[in-house]
């Protein structure tokens, strides 16, 4: 075979057609016959499947949503749990400072009881317990007992519940 011939069969010019023609030919051929063996492949995506992907991502999100109001709930009652903790040492430590007036059973004061509006310190003490567990905690009140063996029993009452169900009570037991 001439080197001529041999050229031309790589798809060289040969003068008769343009330049490239054969080596075009040769590709566009192949490209066919290879598309043609496989089977036809789809490009993007329809729109049942985003339809789909947009119903199971809203299901998700609402998931988390979910959990976000349930995270916050637990975060307010922890709070409010804290507080309560906070408020009731306050009053034991009132009531350690004036030791006399808590054994005497000046600082015993009931649940349902109304604050005391005296002047003595034990009074005022409970008057500014009482309005810091209202100001703090959602429906607050509180109580002080003070029994025969210089136990302290303080209860604090608030409503957690949101408008369903009892008040939350958190109680505190120490001795003077």
């Amino acid at each position: 075979m001439s080197r001529r011939a041999r050229t031309q069969h790589r798809g060289q010019h040969d003068g008769a057609s343009p330049p490239g023609f054969y080596l075009l030919h040769r590709l566009g051929h192949r490209m066919r016959t290879s598309r043609s063996s496989r089977a036809p492949r789809s490009h993007g995506m329809t729109m049942i499947e985003v339809l789909v992907t947009i119903v199971i991502l809203s299901f998700g999100l609402l998931a988390l949503a979910g959990l976000q109001v349930s995270a916050l709930g637990g975060s307010k009652n922890a709070s409010s749990r804290t507080v309560a903790t906070l408020l009731s040492y306050e009053i034991l430590d009132a009531m350690r400072a004036n030791r006399q007036a808590a054994l005497a059973g000046n600082y015993n004061l009931g649940l349902t009881a109304a604050a005391p509006t005296g002047t003595s310190l034990p009074e005022r003490d409970l008057a500014r317990w009482r309005a810091e567990l209202q100001r703090r905690l959602p429906a607050g009140t509180g109580s002080v007992q003070v029994d025969n063996g210089n136990i302290v029993t303080v209860t604090v009452q608030w409503d957690d519940s949101r408008g369903a169900g009892t008040p939350t009570q958190f109680d505190v037991q120490v001795r003077l």
